[in-house]
């Protein structure tokens, strides 16, 4: 009878370390990745831009740009093709920038973003996109019977 309540005794002391130690694994793993989160501030002395595809809506690609300009200046974004051909070029002046482009789908395997200053028309920060497309089949044979 001893031997029964021990091991039950140990059973759930072994349930409930597995169950402490699972708690304290994903406690850590969360942490671990809030410290890896992009902090934007807008009172950072470097401008922070971030662009990211977001989908595809139908034959176009969808890309979000998303730029803190905290002091208003005004600046430019130039959207340009692997060849140096310019898609999209406008100047703004937003202090929050964040807006949606659409491009055209399977056209352009590589593209450029470019946030340049207006003021001395330096490049603030750039982004280079690859595109590309895979089709993949997939066959799946099941024996019957």
């Amino acid at each position: 009878m001893k031997k029964q309540i021990s091991r039950a005794l140990n059973g759930a002391f072994s349930n409930r370390f597995r169950t402490f130690l699972a708690l304290l694994l994903l406690l850590v793993s969360t942490t671990a990745l809030q410290a890896q989160t992009v902090k934007t501030d807008s009172t950072a002395s470097t401008p922070a831009a971030i662009v990211k595809h977001v989908g595809n809506v139908g034959n176009s690609m969808v890309f979000q740009v998303h730029y803190v300009n905290p002091t208003g200046e005004k600046f430019s974004l130039v959207i340009k093709d692997k060849d140096g051909v310019t898609l999209f070029q406008e100047t703004y002046r937003e202090k929050l920038f964040d807006k949606k482009f659409h491009l055209p789908r399977n056209e352009y395997d590589q593209l450029n973003f470019i946030i340049r200053a207006s003021k001395n028309n330096t490049i603030v920060q750039s982004f280079q996109v690859n595109t590309s497309t895979r089709i993949e089949d997939e066959v799946v044979v099941k024996k019957q019977g």
